[in-house]
C-alpha cells in the first residue's frame, strides 16, 4: 500500500538551521552589529534571532553589514565573525565566487572562502587565517 502524506510529515525550513553553527545552537549565537552612541559607533553583539521557522530581518542586515564589498555572508559564516579562523568550518561548495551560492543568508555552510581554493573540508587551514588575522 502507498504512505500517506500522514505518516511522512514535511517540514518548511523558514530560516537557517542549528547547522549553519555546528557544534553550537542558534540560540546560544550572537553576530556583530554596529550601534551609535553617544561616544561615536560601538561594535556590539546581539543573539541570532532567526530559527528553522522564522527569519529576521535584523539577522539578514548584520550579515550584510560584516562583509560590505561582496555578497552577504551566510549563517553557516557567524562562527568566524566570533571566533576568527579558528572557528570549525564547512566551506560552501557554490559559493566559489561571491554571490554565487542560490542560498544566501540561509546557507548552512561557510560563504567566506569564495575565490579561495579548499584544500581540506575540515578546517579553514591558511586561508581564513590570511585575510587579516581573523577579522572578516
Amino acid at each position: 500500500s502507498e504512505a500517506s502524506d500522514d505518516e511522512f510529515p514535511s517540514q518548511v525550513l523558514v530560516g537557517p538551521t542549528n547547522l549553519a553553527v555546528m557544534p553550537f545552537d542558534l540560540s546560544q549565537t550572537f553576530l556583530p552589529t554596529v550601534k551609535r552612541g553617544s561616544r561615536g559607533m560601538n561594535r556590539v553583539l546581539e543573539p541570532i534571532k532567526s530559527n528553522t521557522a522564522c527569519m529576521r530581518l535584523s539577522d539578514a542586515l548584520r550579515l550584510c553589514e560584516a562583509r560590505t564589498l561582496e555578497a552577504p555572508l551566510s549563517f553557516g559564516s557567524t562562527l568566524h565573525l566570533l571566533q576568527g579562523s579558528a572557528a570549525p568550518c564547512r566551506p560552501c561548495m557554490f559559493e566559489r565566487w561571491a554571490g554565487r551560492c542560490g542560498k544566501k543568508w540561509l546557507c548552512d555552510f561557510c560563504h567566506l572562502h569564495a575565490g579561495r581554493r579548499h584544500h581540506s573540508s575540515s578546517s579553514c587551514g591558511g586561508a581564513a587565517g590570511s585575510s587579516g588575522g581573523g577579522k572578516f
